[in-house]
């Protein structure tokens, strides 16, 4: 097994809930929920109300179950201080969900592109 490096430990608790396996999400709401965070800055609501709202799901069985991959993320969200006890973004949240999401679906954040 390769060892992490810190970074690369913080990126994977970032996006933990996000697996192949989710069905839930999808790359396109994650991207949107991330975008509008990062967009709105530090001290944007990010309760799983907050974020579920940020995506147009029709089903009301689909809206119970992405609030509740929402919840998951922001519980490990808490964990890492990206987002802060009355669920609100943090400035570590602001600069690290981008750059991990990125970093999962094979990009790097801060590299510019050729």
């Amino acid at each position: 097994m390769d060892e992490l490096d810190d970074l690369e430990l913080v990126y994977s608790v970032a996006t933990a809930w996000f697996t192949a396996e989710t069905t839930t999400l999808d790359h396109t709401d994650l991207l949107r929920i991330i975008v509008a965070l990062a967009s709105e800055g530090v001290g944007a609501a990010a309760s799983p109300d907050v974020l579920l709202a940020l995506l147009d799901l029709d089903e009301p069985r689909d809206r119970d179950l992405v609030r509740d991959a929402c919840a998951n993320f922001v519980t490990m969200w808490q964990g890492i201080g990206a987002v802060d006890a009355t669920e609100r973004l943090t400035t570590l949240g602001q600069w690290l969900l981008p750059r991990a999401f990125s970093h999962m679906w094979g990009a790097e954040f801060d590299e510019a592109s050729d």
